[in-house]
């Protein structure tokens, strides 16, 4: 068996994941692409199903460390990115609770971000959050009309996470995000560098 020295890495696009594989140089070595679906349900809806994600995943990975011939001990590691935001409610058991979730190009929370903008006008939820997309577009209000849509659903979740929190979850287990996920999700304040109580209370 050789040293681990190659890097594999992932990008959850809008439409497709590509898989590389990079040696100590980081030089590529190989690649492949495979698609997924989008759903849009209704106006503004755009869904996508997390167990899609990691089935493409799991076969890309399989093809490109076969294409190339490497031995999986040989990875030292696995980096991933992806689209963002997104929600992905886990149960307890660590399963989605919803088939498909909504992406950042789900728009259909109008109404959750008129809420919150009653209670944290516009210009402080940008001071705080350095928000600079569409507010609907933010995992904030994805959540709310989760909640508001199911709340059965939303009172067995036990933890929300995004598009590649997701991945590394499927991977080890463990439930993490680094700050240019949590900045994504419209609850971050970025000065404080901690969850904003006062939107989440509001939302």
């Amino acid at each position: 068996m050789g040293r681990a020295r190659y890097l594999l890495t992932h990008d959850l696009g809008t439409t497709a994941d590509k898989a590389c594989i990079f040696d100590d140089k980081l030089n590529l070595i190989t690649s492949e692409v495979m698609d997924y679906k989008t759903y849009y349900p209704k106006d503004g809806k755009a869904v996508q199903r997390p167990e899609d994600w990691w089935s493409v995943f799991c076969t890309t990975t399989k093809n490109i460390l076969r294409k190339c011939g490497i031995d999986p001990h040989e990875i030292a590691a696995v980096a991933c990115s992806g689209h963002s935001p997104s929600m992905v409610p886990l149960s307890a058991n660590g399963e989605s609770i919803l088939e498909a979730v909504p992406i950042y190009a789900d728009l259909s929370s109008k109404d959750e971000v008129s809420q919150l903008m009653e209670s944290v006008p516009e210009e402080d939820f940008y001071s705080m959050t350095g928000a600079g997309q569409v507010p609907e577009q933010y995992s904030l209000f994805k959540m709310m009309a989760f909640k508001r849509e199911n709340r059965e659903g939303f009172d067995r979740t036990w933890k929300i996470l995004n598009t590649v929190d997701y991945l590394v979850y499927r991977l080890t287990g463990n439930v993490r995000t680094d700050f240019s996920q949590a900045c994504n999700t419209g609850a971050l304040d970025i000065v404080k560098r901690e969850w904003s109580g006062k939107i989440l209370e509001a939302a």
